[in-house]
C-alpha cells in the first residue's frame, strides 16, 4: 500500500489577483486530502523551477514519477494542475503512469480528472493544454517587453570594458584566465566599473567577447550545477568568495574540503582550503538551534498577509515606473529589489516550515537542501573557522 503525495510548484501563484503561496497551496491539498481520509502527505516540491521544464529538470516532479513507478503512491494531491506541469507532454505522460498504477490526481481547485476514462484523459489533454497556453503567452509577453526596451534604447548587462586590449595581452602573455587575472591587478588595469580586483570570470567574459576562439576547451572551474558537497554554495570565505567542494582520494579514504578558488590572487588571503570535517562540527551544534513554532499554520497565514502587502508594493511601483515618477531607471529597480527579497525570504520562511530536521545521514544533496532553508551563507574568518550564519528563519525561532 502506498502513501499519498503533495507536489507542490512555483513560488507563488495568481488566483482572482490573490496571490497563492506555497504554505496556502500545501493547505488547500491537505484539507482536501483530509476529505479522502488521507492524512498525512509526503511532500514533493519544486518552488523555483518554471512548470514547462521536463521531469530531469525538475527534481520534485522527479521524484513523484519514480514514486510512481515504484509502486509507493496511493493518491497525487496539487492545488491545481498548472502546478503539476505546463507541459502537454508531461501531463499525459504522468496521466499514463498514474492509469497503469491506479493512482488517482486529486486537485484542490480543478476538476480532478480521472486518467483511467477516455473522458478523464481528455480532460486532462485540455486542462494541460490550457496550462501551457497561459505559460507560452506570458513568454510571449516578456519578450516583446524586452523587444519594446531595446526599441527604446535601454542597455542591459553590465558595463563593457572600454580597453580590451591590455585584458587580451595579459591573456596571451599568462596562457590562463587566472595568470591574466594576477597581470592585470599587479599592472593597475582598471575593471569596466574603474576600480575593484580582476577575476577570471572578468577575463574569460572580455576575451569571449573579443576573441572567443582563444578560450581553452573543457568545463570551466568554479561552483558546479549539482549539489553533492553538504555545504554546496554555503560557505563564505571572509574575502567574499563561495567556497567550492573539492574531492581528493588516497588508497585509504576520500577527503572532502573546501578551497577559495580566488584567496591566491589576493595578497595577504591566508589559508584557502578548510576541510569538511572541520565545519560539520560547528553546523551540527548551529542546526541543533533551530526550534519550529508550534504552530506553522497560523505562521504560514501571517506570512500570507505579509506577502499581500509586498505583492501590492510592486504593483504600485509597476504602476509609478510607466507614469514616470521615477527619477531613473536604477531608483525603480533599486525599489523593487528590496520588495522582491523580502518576498524571496517569506518564501524561504515557509519552505522550512514543511523541511523535516536535519537527518546528517542522508546523501549530500539532500542535506544541503535542508540547510539552505536554515541560512543563506556560513561566513568563515581568516582562519577559514565558522564565524556565523547568515540565518533565514526569525530570531524567534532559535535558542541562542
Amino acid at each position: 500500500m502506498g502513501s499519498p503525495y503533495a507536489y507542490l510548484r512555483k513560488s507563488r501563484v495568481l488566483r482572482d489577483k490573490e496571490v497563492v503561496s506555497p504554505e496556502m497551496q500545501l493547505a488547500a491539498a491537505q484539507e482536501y486530502a483530509r476529505l479522502f481520509g488521507d492524512e498525512h502527505l509526503v511532500v514533493l516540491t519544486d518552488l523555483n523551477k518554471s512548470g514547462r521544464k521536463g521531469r530531469r529538470e525538475r527534481p520534485g516532479f522527479d521524484a513523484l514519477l519514480t514514486a510512481i513507478e515504484a509502486g509507493a503512491v496511493s493518491a497525487i494531491y496539487s492545488y491545481s494542475l498548472s502546478r503539476l506541469s505546463r507541459s502537454v507532454r508531461d501531463i499525459m505522460a504522468l496521466a499514463d503512469l498514474c492509469r497503469e498504477h491506479g493512482v488517482p490526481i486529486r486537485l484542490a481547485r480543478d476538476t480532478d480528472p480521472d486518467p483511467t476514462t477516455a473522458t478523464g484523459r481528455a480532460v486532462l489533454a485540455l486542462l494541460g493544454v490550457m496550462a501551457q497556453l497561459e505559460a507560452d503567452l506570458a513568454s510571449e509577453r516578456a519578450l516583446d517587453a524586452v523587444e519594446a526596451r531595446r526599441a527604446r534604447g535601454d542597455k542591459f548587462g553590465g558595463p563593457v570594458c572600454e580597453e580590451p586590449g591590455p585584458v587580451l595581452a595579459a591573456f596571451d602573455e599568462a596562457g590562463s584566465l587566472t595568470g591574466a587575472a594576477r597581470l592585470l591587478n599587479q599592472r593597475g588595469v582598471p575593471t569596466a566599473r574603474g576600480k575593484g580586483t580582476w577575476y577570471p570570470s572578468a577575463v574569460r567574459a572580455v576575451v569571449r567577447r573579443e576573441a572567443r576562439d582563444r578560450l581553452p576547451t573543457g568545463q570551466p572551474r568554479g561552483v558546479k550545477a549539482s549539489a553533492p558537497f553538504v555545504f554546496y554554495r554555503l560557505l563564505r570565505c571572509h574575502c567574499g568568495t563561495t567556497m567550492t567542494g573539492t574531492r581528493r582520494r588516497d588508497r585509504w579514504a576520500t577527503y572532502t574540503g573546501y578551497r577559495c578558488s580566488r584567496g591566491h590572487l589576493q595578497t595577504g588571503h591566508g589559508q584557502t582550503y578548510v576541510s569538511e570535517k572541520r565545519v560539520m562540527e560547528w553546523a551540527v551544534r548551529e542546526a541543533a538551534k533551530l526550534r519550529l513554532p508550534k504552530e506553522p499554520v497560523a505562521i504560514a497565514e501571517a506570512s500570507e498577509a505579509e506577502r499581500e502587502v509586498l505583492v501590492e508594493k510592486l504593483d504600485r511601483i509597476r504602476v509609478a515606473w510607466v507614469a514616470g515618477l521615477y527619477h531613473d531607471e536604477a531608483e525603480m529597480l533599486a525599489e523593487k529589489a528590496e520588495v522582491d527579497e523580502a518576498i524571496t525570504q517569506l518564501d524561504l520562511r515557509g519552505r522550512a516550515l514543511m523541511v523535516p530536521p536535519v537527518d546528517w545521514r542522508n546523501e549530500p544533496a539532500v542535506v544541503n537542501r535542508t540547510l539552505r532553508t536554515l541560512w543563506e551563507y556560513v561566513l568563515l574568518d581568516e582562519g577559514l573557522r565558522p564565524r556565523r550564519a547568515e540565518r533565514l528563519l526569525p530570531p524567534s525561532w532559535w535558542s541562542d
